[in-house]
């Protein structure tokens, strides 16, 4: 892997260089030998020179993985200004690095080196002669596989064969970048050169205040644009001098091949001269009109992601959908832990932000107020949260107020819990529990009761094939429900195996950690795979025994035993010539017993009996 050759630049840099092209001169001649990749990264700030301001030639050796990058430095681009959903895309020293060539024959920076990157920078070049160039100009057949991307670049150039912005070769790419070209009234100046097949996606290709020039000018092989905006020129049908090219999710002020149409003053804030703004309007056509392309532009100018809805804005800046929502918060519990602590969870439906949870005595808080104290904690994913605290007063009763907070600053609406009781001070005495009584319900199900003898915490349920467990065993399960008072306790099984022998344990946690013993019910065994078993019921007879044949309107429930879960229920029966009755339904299996029980249209119970089904 190659090594990194990093070298700050500008006003500020330590150990660097004070211009880029002193940076450039010393770069070796064969970094592939070397294995190195050479960082040139400039701070915030102009520099502004009428001479030479940085020229990397093709002299050095490079490849895919040994190249020539320049740059801002971390946190001194334009990408990293706090108010980049403001900026409105125009030339400004002040908000990132900035490179401004203001002599009379140079653009403000050439490559010909094959592989440079360049990014996050600025540049501006400001000469008036002829002769001058414009912000970057990417020339000779050594130039391959250059990538221009997140730049801004403006020019006053009035050279006719290089543009704001010139790129040779289809390997070479400008992406998420703004071209202008200024104020000129030569006739043929451009805002960019796509030469030789070279390609522009997600780019701003404008002249503002321009008679007599291209936007676009593409020429010897045509060039691939894409998600681009293409306008202001006044010269050819496409914006586009000569040559013919590729477009797609595109978009002009005149009507061109592959391009809609859409003015800049509807698609833009601003683009008057004085008052630039590239910005999207609200109602633009570009926002959403591009192509998605992940590879090349799955972020924009300032980094933020591509696409924010369907499909990508097209142009260099993306408009990032503003989340007015605030987070939903549900199932929301809590328990006594103790005579001094507590837990409890609730469920959001959104990730990032911050989650507030503020523990008092009353049951009704003002969402400001659990803000301003509650324990914060923070939100990765949607889903349930956890949260757990001390200090609580012994044998008192609270609850627990929760508000979230998204990444937006939208709030939650405050949502709170039932109230939970802490212990008393001391509590040694651990739960009871007793008379487990559990049943198979079905195939994959299970369904029981048990009693404690003490309320609050937590009641640990585990099943397994094993006759007995260990505590240990039972609460490494993790699986447990609240107990909010003493008595009886309902307690339910999924997932399970079908024609599987069974046995439930439980353990009881009280609120201050003292372990029950542990509870197993007797053996169960699940259905085997659901089948449609029948039931028949005797003969149905009055009290002088004669049978009861052609009964109508009669309603069965079943139930299972000896639980007396319900299975399901039939109605509008009859019975036969014989006086009997005969149902069969999902859920009853063959050679089961259930409770069978009918009753007549008054709801009378006429029979109660327990039947093998077949």
């Amino acid at each position: 892997m190659a090594s990194i050759v990093k070298s700050q630049i500008g006003t500020g840099q330590v150990g660097g260089f004070s211009l880029p092209q002193t940076w450039e001169d010393q770069i070796p001649a064969d970094i592939v030998a070397l294995s190195q990749i050479h960082v040139g990264a400039q701070m915030k700030g102009e520099i502004a020179s009428s001479t030479r301001l940085l020229s990397i030639g093709s002299s050095t050796v490079t490849n895919a993985e040994c190249y020539i990058h320049y740059t801002a430095e971390a946190g001194h681009s334009h990408v990293d200004d706090p108010g980049i959903a403001n900026n409105p895309l125009g030339y400004d020293p002040a908000k990132g690095a900035a490179l401004r060539f203001t002599g009379d024959t140079h653009s403000t920076i050439t490559i010909a080196c094959a592989h440079t990157k360049v990014d996050r920078m600025q540049f501006s070049n400001t000469a008036t002669s002829s002769l001058a160039g414009g912000a970057i100009n990417v020339f000779g057949t050594t130039a391959t596989f250059v990538d221009i991307n997140q730049c801004i670049c403006e020019s006053s150039s009035k050279n006719t064969s290089i543009g704001t912005v010139l790129v040779r070769n289809a390997s070479c790419k400008v992406r998420n970048t703004v071209s202008i070209l200024k104020g000129v009234t030569v006739a043929g100046a451009t805002a960019m050169n796509l030469n030789e097949g070279a390609q522009a996606i997600n780019c701003v290709i404008l002249a503002i205040g321009c008679t007599v020039n291209y936007a676009l000018v593409m020429s010897t092989t045509g060039g691939v644009v894409k998600n681009c905006y293409i306008g202001g020129g006044t010269l050819g049908a496409h914006n586009n001098g000569w040559g013919a090219g590729s477009f797609s999710g595109c978009f002009s002020d005149v009507s061109a091949t592959g391009c809609v149409v859409a003015t800049a003053v509807d698609s833009f804030e601003s683009v008057a001269l004085a008052t630039i703004d590239l910005r999207t309007k609200t109602g633009s056509l570009l926002r959403g009109g591009g192509v998605i392309d992940n590879v090349n532009a799955a972020y924009d100018i300032y980094g933020q992601p591509r696409p924010q809805s369907s499909n990508p804005d097209s142009g260099a800046w993306q408009y990032v959908v503003v989340d007015t929502v605030g987070p939903n918060l549900t199932e929301q519990t809590a328990i006594s832990t103790g005579s001094t602590t507590y837990s409890g969870s609730v469920r959001t439906n959104e990730a990032g932000g911050s989650l507030r949870a503020l523990v008092s005595i009353n049951a009704v808080e003002t969402a400001v107020t659990t803000k301003a104290n509650g324990t914060p904690y923070g939100v990765a994913a949607a889903g349930a949260l956890s949260v757990s605290g001390a200090g609580l007063t012994p044998s008192t009763t609270y609850y627990l107020h929760f508000v979230h907070t998204d990444s937006s600053g939208n709030d939650s609406a405050r949502v709170t819990t039932a109230s939970f009781t802490t212990s008393a001070a001391g509590d040694s005495t651990p739960p009871v529990l007793s008379e487990p009584l559990f049943d198979e319900t079905g195939s994959t199900t299970a369904a029981g009761t048990v009693i404690t003898s003490e309320a609050g915490g937590l009641l640990y349920k585990y099943i397994s094939t094993n006759v007995t467990e260990t505590g240990p065993t039972v609460k490494g399960a993790n699986k447990t429900q609240p107990v909010a008072s003493a008595g009886v306790q309902n307690v339910s099984f999924t997932g399970l195996t079908p024609d599987v022998a069974y046995y439930v344990h439980l353990l009881h946690r009280d609120a201050a950690g003292n372990d029950s013993n542990v509870s197993t019910s007797a053996e169960i065994n699940t259905f085997p795979i659901s089948t449609a078993g029948t039931l028949t019921t005797k003969p149905f007879k009055n009290g002088e025994r004669q049978v009861l044949a052609s009964l109508a309107n009669l309603n069965v429930a079943v139930l299972t035993l000896p639980s007396l879960s319900y299975v399901g229920s039939v109605s509008g029966e009859t019975t036969g010539v014989d006086g009997t009755n005969s149902v069969s339904m999902a859920g009853v299996n063959s050679g089961v017993p259930y409770a069978h029980i009918t009753t007549n249209a008054a709801g009378t119970v006429i029979g109660a009996e327990i039947i093998v089904a077949t």
